[in-house]
């Protein structure tokens, strides 16, 4: 029985075109990512090898979401809020006030100490993902030391505790 020259592996054209799998594997990878790059350029779905996809959506509070003073001491103030929703995750809470500069917290809470006694204080509270997207609008809620307003706004110097 004869077998056609073409398939026959002692053949030296047959040896030229029979690949080992490894290099045909890496050659396939290799042009599946070139595709993959000019296919996908635009796409934040794009699966080009050593890329991430883009995160594109910003966190978002549910419906009902609130925060609130849940303990006011002499010199503090303790705010837990509602956790915000991201396709991803949310990393961090950036909180704003009358006496912070750039603080956060890694959870839906934070004790925010060193205010003075008898004023009153604003914050604000945001939420961000890694890719840096924040939610459209903050939780906001004025907190008083436990002795009460006697003052709109103080310019002491907080310390948050994450």
């Amino acid at each position: 029985m004869s077998v056609p020259n073409d398939t026959r592996t002692d053949h030296p054209r047959a040896r030229r075109r029979a690949l080992d799998p490894v290099r045909r594997a890496t050659m396939l990878l290799s042009v599946m990512g070139m595709l993959a790059a000019c296919v996908g350029s635009s796409s934040s779905d794009s699966k080009a090898p050593g890329s991430k996809p883009l995160d594109e959506v910003a966190p978002w509070w549910a419906d009902g979401a609130a925060i609130k003073v849940v303990e006011a001491g002499r010199t503090y103030v303790r705010l837990r809020w509602t956790a915000a929703v991201d396709d991803v995750a949310v990393v961090k809470y950036p909180i704003a006030g009358d006496v912070l500069g750039d603080h956060y917290s890694t959870s839906a809470s934070a004790l925010i100490s060193g205010l003075a006694p008898g004023h009153c204080y604003a914050f604000e509270v945001w939420a961000q993902d890694a890719a840096g997207n924040a939610t459209p609008y903050p939780l906001t809620v004025r907190a008083s030391t436990s002795e009460g307003c006697t003052a709109t706004r103080s310019v002491v110097p907080a310390r948050i505790t994450r």
